[in-house]
């Protein structure tokens, strides 16, 4: 862990943060990680639609769930160019 000069934590805000703060900043987080992964890679605009999950609507962390995972043969079947065009 790394620790900063005259003080325990190294994000006071977001360590001290009450419980229900930090679950609706976790949420905003990952509604906006998975908008613009949507949005920005081809790659991962086309998986939500290959898997019928292009209507994937995130309104609680649970929805996580929701997301299409990654399969270890689909990686391996990847050429190098799709992975951030």
């Amino acid at each position: 862990m790394i620790k900063m000069a005259g003080t325990k934590y190294l994000n006071e805000e977001a360590e001290c943060m009450p419980r229900e703060e930090l679950r609706k900043l976790q949420l905003e987080r990952l509604k906006d990680l998975f908008r613009r992964t949507c949005e920005k890679s081809s790659f991962y605009r086309d998986f939500p639609e290959e898997h019928e999950a292009q209507n994937v609507q995130i309104k609680s962390l649970e929805d996580v769930q929701k997301i299409p995972v990654m399969g270890k043969k689909k990686l391996a079947g990847l050429t190098q160019t799709s992975w951030f065009w």
